[in-house]
């Protein structure tokens, strides 16, 4: 069976977006907290969110090679991120921040923000040069290795 490495690569990209497409595992009042921050989000701050991740990555000392950002860079990020956390729990999302907080303690935060950056990162797919970027390792797949895998019967024990 020979897969086009076409359809393994849009195969691989849908199977890269799926984490933004499952359920939040999330309580019920953290979820509303992470959706509550996803709507209050413009497709600015979802560019600044990314960005701020990326300045996070990118000081990593094992990538570090591949992007360099200046401190002014990484100071006008962090400001612009810090802007976004205050308004939305502060301001768009106080109450369910509040809500959050109380019913599911350290562990909203993390969960809530996780729902706003599979929103924020989910729009990156809209990007052609995003996506043709995602796909572009599958030039060095053996696909007919990965499909036999896939279909091969598993050994008698």
């Amino acid at each position: 069976m020979k897969l086009s490495v076409k359809s393994l690569a849009v195969a691989t990209v849908l199977a890269l977006g799926l984490p933004a497409a499952m359920p939040s595992l999330a309580s019920p009042v953290t979820n509303a907290l992470g959706q509550c921050m996803a709507k209050s989000t413009t497709a600015e701050d979802d560019i600044v969110l990314v960005r701020w991740v990326f300045v996070m990555i990118a000081r990593h000392p094992k990538v570090a090679d591949l992007a360099a950002v200046s401190p002014q860079q990484q100071d006008q990020i962090d400001r612009q991120m810090g802007a976004i956390f205050e308004r939305l729990l502060s301001k768009d999302c106080a109450e369910e921040t509040r809500a959050a907080m109380a019913e599911d303690k350290n562990d909203a935060m993390g969960d809530a923000f996780g729902i706003l950056f599979e929103k924020a990162f989910g729009n990156l797919q809209s990007e052609p040069a995003v996506m043709e970027a995602a796909q572009n390792f599958i030039k060095y797949v053996d696909m007919n290795k990965v499909v036999q895998a896939m279909i091969a019967k598993p050994a008698k024990k």
